[in-house]
């Protein structure tokens, strides 16, 4: 700490001052006032200079004192008491001890100077340690709350304060400790090393050119990190603000152990752990690094990103516009919005009922370890591996590109496409996934066995590959293309349930069952065994004409009708069209005649 230097004092002969050396500028500062003041005294004649002074009762001031001016001698040791002044007149004890001294004061007691002798006193006002305790000497203070508001001014020493009351506290050059219980008490660390115990309310400590460490189990205390070292805290008490130093060089490490304490972060390194309740850890352009095991916290991420382990109960999440890295490690009920930086989300342990919102980056999400997790896609790419986990439900992006690549594992899965270009792989489980208008899927269950569900709708496109496990299309509304010329699995194709519709179904080459819904479907069978269905309940009586394409290009195709019968046949250009009982059509393209569907027709 800068500032250090001498200041001089009255003494009992004209003249002949004292001067005492301080190191640090608020000891200086506080110093001059003190001088200042003597010095005032002095020339107003309202000075009373007692010299030596040993200790216990004091002489009379003469009439018109104000400052009672006490010139410890050096050589006293052991232990004084120095008794109140009368009302209307301050006292000042200016030490320059050789010996370890014990002080024994009143709430009206100023004391100045100090050492080289080891210093400890109960009971001032104020206090200025001077600079004869060296970085060796020891000072220790006790305040109690009869001396509010108390001033203490720390030197360079080993020095503990214990204070009752209410006050300001700074540190000095050495290491510092400082026991707060009472309220509205000020500490400023010093450059050696402070560490403050505040169990008292309404504290405000403020970090200094050196390392802080604090153990706060106070309320509605302040804590304002070093902007130069770094600072450590634990809080265990209630609504304390901790804020880290506005440098980069001003890191935080927080243990937060209360409840509704909340920590703000800086330019440097943040490292937070929460076991409380309703504590908020929000970031700024430092990395935020938390680890929640806490309940009902809140953490929020800004430029610099951060690393968080939602390790606790009901924990929110919000990403800013850095990147965020979620682990999910044993935690439930958390709520994680990626905002606009995207990140990833993962479970390194088993963890369950998360929510997830993509945000406007990209996400990604390994969901292993997980149980009925939500997955939320916002504006930016989203990629889910599901791995391990039970009971997924994944909603894919808002936009058409890029959109949601979802890739199964395990377990049962949901997923609903949103919007735009999609792409989903199967696992080894069964996949359901509904589709929304306007939407292109990409699906496939190359190696995987899984059984994928996919529920069409308006003006879909899905592109089916598959070699293991087998497809089940369910059309809906609208005009819906199935392309699955390139899956070699035993497809069910069902039509949808639009009698306006037309619909485009194509299978692979594996053995198909086509079931033609309420509107006009042209079904596409592959060079396996394909069955096509006509169901009375499904045509609807809606009097469509479905096609049948590649009939005799498959080994062995059937033609079933369930509910209805054909009551005429016609053959023309090649193709032969059949006429149901509700007036569907079927036409067979590249039949020529009725007799090539001999053997191929089960009407029952």
């Amino acid at each position: 700490m800068s500032g250090s230097g001498t200041v001089t004092v009255p003494s009992a002969t004209s003249g002949v001052p004292i001067t005492l050396s301080f190191v640090g500028s608020a000891n200086l500062a506080l110093a001059n006032q003190i001088s200042g003041a003597l010095l005032a005294a002095s020339n107003a004649h309202t000075l009373d200079v007692v010299q030596p002074y040993t200790g216990g009762p004091v002489p009379v001031a003469p009439s018109g004192t104000t400052i009672e001016e006490l010139v410890l001698s050096p050589n006293v040791s052991g232990s004084i008491t120095v008794p109140q002044a009368p009302s209307g007149i301050q006292e000042i004890l200016v030490l320059a001890n050789t010996s370890a001294i014990t002080i024994h004061g009143s709430s009206g007691l100023s004391i100045v100077g100090g050492g080289p002798g080891a210093l400890t006193i109960d009971d001032p006002a104020l206090i200025d340690i001077g600079g004869g305790i060296g970085s060796t000497g020891s000072v220790s203070v006790t305040f109690t709350s009869a001396d509010s508001p108390y001033v203490l001014a720390m030197g360079q020493g080993f020095e503990t304060v214990n204070a009752q009351g209410s006050g300001t506290i700074i540190g000095g050059t050495g290491p510092d400790v400082v026991n707060v219980t009472g309220p509205n008490n000020t500490i400023t660390a010093g450059s050696d090393g402070t560490t403050v115990n505040a169990s008292g309310f309404a504290a405000s400590v403020n970090g200094g050119p050196g390392a802080l460490t604090v153990n706060d189990s106070g309320y509605l205390d302040t804590i304002q990190g070093s902007d130069v070292f770094a600072t450590s805290v634990t809080t265990s008490g209630y609504r304390t603000d901790v804020i880290a130093g506005a440098s980069l060089a001003g890191t935080l490490s927080e243990l937060d152990q209360g409840f509704r304490n909340t920590i703000q972060a800086g330019p440097g390194a943040i490292n937070v752990i929460l076991q409380g309740f309703n504590a908020e850890a929000v970031g700024a352009a430092g990395l935020l690094t938390v680890v929640d095991h806490g309940i009902q916290s809140t953490i929020s991420a800004a430029t610099g990103g951060a690393a968080v382990t939602t390790g606790g109960t009901d924990g929110i999440v919000f990403g800013g516009s850095g990147v965020i890295n979620v682990n999910a490690a044993g935690g439930t009920g958390s709520i994680v919005d990626f905002g606009t930086g995207g990140g990833a989300f993962f479970s390194s342990a088993a963890s369950s009922d998360s929510e997830v919102f993509a945000g406007a980056g990209i996400v990604s999400v390994n969901a292993g370890q997980t149980t009925n997790d939500t997955i939320i896609g916002g504006t930016g790419a989203l990629t889910v591996n599901a791995g391990s986990a039970i009971n997924l439900l994944a909603f894919g992006p808002l936009t058409g590109s890029p959109g949601l690549d979802f890739i199964g594992g395990s377990s049962a899965a949901t997923v609903v496409g949103q919007a735009g270009n999609d792409s989903i792989s199967a696992g080894t489980a069964s996949l359901d996934v509904f589709l929304t208008p306007n939407e292109t899927l990409a699906a496939s269950t190359a190696g995987a066995g899984g059984t994928p569900t996919i529920f069409g709708n308006s003006n879909v496109v899905v592109n089916y590959t598959g070699s293991a496990g087998n497809l089940l299309f369910v059309g809906f509304i609208g005009n819906e293309t199935l392309n699955g010329s390139g899956s070699s699995t035993n497809n069910t194709v069902f039509g949808g349930i639009d009698s306006t519709a037309g619909n485009s179904l194509v299978g692979g080459s594996g053995n198909d069952v086509f079931v033609s819904g309420a509107g006009a479907d042209t079904m596409t069978g592959g060079v396996g065994s394909n069955t096509f269905e006509f169901i009375g309940a499904n045509l609807a009586g809606s009097a469509q004409t479905d096609v049948v394409n590649n009939f005799l290009g498959g080994n062995n195709n059937l033609a079933a009708f369930f509910g209805v019968t054909t009551v005429s046949s016609a053959s023309a250009s090649g193709n032969t069209t059949l006429t149901l009982s509700d007036n569907t059509k079927v036409e067979f393209i590249g039949v020529s005649s009725v007799s090539q569907l001999s053997g191929h027709i089960f009407e029952g």
